[in-house]
């Protein structure tokens, strides 16, 4: 009788243990489940910085263009668009010319182009002539770069502006007189049609970094 009810209870024990197994196991697969959806949905919320770390980025952060409203701003002082486009990023002229710049002097290469959200070109022509003599009009490109967030904006802004500091290496760049300027997630980047444009060149960057 004795032997019967030890061999009932190592079964209903073995039982038990069997169960706890199984509802562990469950729970175990579940939690990491739960963590995989986890994941997935703050991937979906962050970026890639600049300095190569992962940031939150603000799900209000503004991403369209005011490149239109700055380029017609520049009618006060004479110049009509002749051009307005999205343009892919690796063609403009600010991250064509660090490709150059990689490949001439085998500078570094930051990953800017990777942080930018999309890119804008304005090309604009003045109406009124800078010399007769040469029938020369002033005329301005003028890029803006939409980055994901601000930080890696703030970040690709100080790095540029270091490197314009030194000529020999932002000849790459740019040959022509040319700004850079930041607001908010936004770089601007305005290149003059070239050196005639030096007495001028300042009007407009003054008239571009008007706040809308």
């Amino acid at each position: 009788m004795k032997q019967k009810s030890l061999i009932y209870l190592i079964i209903v024990c073995s039982s038990i243990i069997s169960c706890k197994k199984e509802i562990d196991s469950l729970s175990k697969n579940n939690k990491e489940e739960k963590t995989s959806i986890e994941n997935v949905d703050t991937i979906k919320k962050k970026d890639i910085t600049f300095d190569g770390k992962i940031t939150q980025t603000s799900l209000e952060l503004d991403l369209e263009s005011r490149l239109e409203f700055k380029a017609k701003s520049l009618s006060k002082l004479n110049y009509i668009i002749k051009k307005i486009e999205i343009i892919e990023t690796k063609r403009t002229r600010l991250i064509s010319g660090l490709e150059r710049l990689y490949k001439s002097e085998k500078f570094k290469q930051q990953e800017i182009e990777n942080l930018i959200f999309e890119s804008h070109s304005a090309f604009l022509k003045g109406t009124l002539v800078i010399n007769e003599d040469k029938n020369t009009y002033p005329r301005v490109n003028v890029e803006e770069h939409i980055f994901k967030d601000k930080k890696s904006a703030k970040e690709a802004f100080i790095f540029l502006n270091d490197l314009k500091k030194i000529n020999s290496i932002w000849y790459n760049i740019s040959k022509e007189p040319s700004s850079l300027f930041l607001e908010e997630n936004r770089l601007y980047f305005v290149i003059s049609g070239g050196w005639y444009m030096m007495d001028i060149y300042k009007e407009v960057e003054k008239e571009l970094k008007k706040k809308l």
